[in-house]
């Protein structure tokens, strides 16, 4: 029996596309090169992020395990080197193990890509499901009071270990799972016919072959037994009970990944000595504190400095107590520095090569649609001019309006594809600024929302084509107004850094979605409901930005509002840019 304690209204994530219909005796599953299941099992591992490496690379354990607790491929690279046996401990002296860098090490030559981005559609419900599961057992283990919490968040962490091997190896193979019209009814039967392995049979292999603790491998791959018989596969009884629980109360909202809990949920209660006014309490504090976590994301490979900071700090490890430990010490914090610059720079790069192809595709798609577009709203226009039955008039009108609002789409898109040719010159942002706010106004109101405008006392001047910044602007004030709630509000401002502006448009919506974030800057791609907007708004306001020297950066503020900055060059209002400036004041000195 599933636990009847909801804590609140949820439902499992779903993909826009659902698949598949009972035909035969098989499900209807996309063809794939390679069954992800057999797959999954030879995974040398689940790759930590970047961020978790580097974290697992410096001293201070405290500060380690906040950083990594979230990232899936860091607990296991960890739990594979916890002490052997059925009882749960996690040493401290872990964080500081050389053995820990040495296998990351080894492991990052060898398999350098299984890393998994946890923001994408297909991964990142698996990714929430896991830290809801992680955070109750970490709850459930502080009420009960005789189970180590620590242990608890890793055994519920890692309870779909089959999943994550699923996500590294096909994370589009995961997402199908999650598909399934029959997905809670007839879970298991489903992944064999899509994965050839189900996700339990993944994690026992996998447990043994990364030669996991017996208390985690019994949690991974054996909460389909009782927990009376869990004993029997290794399983520490009481860490096993908790996390039986938790993965039932996690599924009744709204996280739920078909994990089968062999345990009834009165006896785990009874075992447990809890309530369900305890389960309420618990799940309360929980909901007070679990809001959605951002993702473990990378999209990109490891940076090259990666492997040899992992190696010296390995050898710092190794050598703490030597004469050269503080000229490590230096060396170690010089190529952290250098990884961090290296890997913000790579990111940035690859993002925009990302646009500009984006930008090259659709300039030629324009072109080629234009052509035929012409000729279709030439002929239909031809034919009303000739045409005397009044239905025909009419199809013939609403063949025309269509043409004209392809037209009006495709001039948008060559906007963002292939701007022309910005016409700079120096001119006080302010009052740009109020002339879009003024234009927007209206809007505003009709959506039920207030516009705010915080004018500045002294010019801001900027050296840019004064038509491009107000569209530009115009996007991402349109963008604000439509993300903000009713009754809501947008805001507009001006920052001052050094050389440039920068215009903050702020408004009280919650931001797109962790998983979202990375496409909010391509073309056509929409965070709102389908045929609510073109998805051209962001895209044309960077790409103008980008053409005036400029840009448009997402600068989300934890636990606020959702934020934007289109930030441009400044200059002394009705003189040169102030680098130009400068250069002349160089140069006469």
């Amino acid at each position: 029996m599933r636990s009847e304690v909801v804590f609140a209204s949820g439902v499992r994530p779903q993909a826009s596309v659902r698949i598949r219909d009972r035909r035969h005796g098989r499900w209807s599953l996309p063809v794939r090169a390679s069954e992800p299941g057999e797959t999954a099992i030879n995974l040398p591992w689940v790759s930590p992020s970047t961020a978790s490496l580097v974290a697992l690379a410096r001293a201070d354990s405290a500060d380690v395990w906040s950083t990594i607790r979230t990232d899936p491929g860091a607990v296991l690279l960890l739990a594979q080197h916890f002490p052997a046996g059925s009882e749960p401990v996690i040493p401290n002296s872990i964080f500081h193990a050389p053995d820990v860098l040495e296998m990351a090490s080894r492991l990052l030559a060898e398999a350098p890509s299984a890393v998994v981005d946890w923001s994408q559609a297909d991964t990142y419900p698996v990714h929430q499901a896991a830290l809801a599961c992680a955070s109750l057992a970490e709850s459930l283990a502080r009420s009960v009071g005789d189970c180590d919490p620590a242990c608890c968040w890793v055994g519920g962490l890692l309870a779909p270990l089959g999943w994550f091997a699923v996500c590294a190896v096909d994370p589009e193979a995961a997402g199908d799972c999650l598909r399934l019209p029959v997905y809670a009814d007839r879970l298991i039967e489903a992944q064999r016919d899509l994965w050839k392995l189900d996700a339990s049979a993944i994690a026992r292999r996998l447990s043994r072959r990364w030669r996991l603790p017996l208390w985690l491998g019994a949690v991974a791959g054996y909460l389909n037994l009782p927990s009376n018989l869990a004993g029997r596969v290794g399983a520490n009884q009481r860490l096993f009970e908790v996390v039986q629980l938790a993965v039932m109360l996690a599924a009744t909202n709204g996280h739920d990944l078909g994990l089968v809990v062999g345990t009834e949920y009165s006896v785990l209660l009874a075992s447990l000595g809890l309530s369900e006014n305890d389960l309420r309490r618990i799940g309360a504090e929980w909901l007070a504190t679990s809001q959605p976590s951002a993702p473990v994301s990378q999209t990109d490979p490891h940076p090259a400095l990666l492997p040899d900071l992992l190696a010296l700090s390995t050898e710092k490890r190794k050598l703490a107590a030597g004469p050269f430990a503080n000229r490590m010490e230096d060396e170690v914090d010089r190529l952290q520095e250098a990884l961090a610059a290296q890997y913000a720079s790579e990111a940035k790069q690859l993002q925009k090569q990302k646009l500009r192809s984006l930008a090259e595709f659709a300039a030629g798609a324009g072109h080629e649609i234009n052509n035929p577009l012409a000729v279709i709203s030439g002929q239909s226009q031809y034919l009303l001019a000739r045409e005397s039955d009044a239905d025909r008039q009419n199809g013939l009108r609403s063949i025309i309006r269509q043409t004209e609002r392809i037209h009006q789409i495709l001039t948008e898109l060559m906007q963002f594809a292939r701007p022309p040719q910005p016409q700079r010159q120096n001119v006080d942002l302010r009052p740009l600024i109020q002339e879009v706010v003024s234009k927007y106004q209206p809007y505003a109101t009709e959506q039920g929302v207030r516009l705010e405008w915080s004018d500045l006392i002294e010019p801001a001047g900027a050296n840019v084509d004064p038509s491009m910044i107000r569209t530009a602007l115009g996007c991402l004030v349109r963008n604000a107004i439509e993300a903000a709630p009713r009754e809501g509000w947008a805001r507009v401002s001006v920052e001052s850094e050094e050389g440039e502006w920068r215009i903050i448009v702020e408004d009280s919506g919650s931001g797109p979605a962790a998983g979202r974030r990375e496409h909010m800057f391509d073309p056509f791609y929409s965070g709102r409901t389908a045929g609510r907007g073109r998805g051209l708004g962001l895209p044309t306001a960077w790409r103008l930005a980008q053409e005036n020297g400029g840009d448009v950066r997402y600068e989300p503020i934890a636990g606020s509002v959702a934020r934007f900055a289109l930030s441009l060059p400044a200059c002394l209002y009705g003189k040169a840019p102030l680098d130009t400036a400068s250069e002349s004041l160089r140069k006469s000195a």
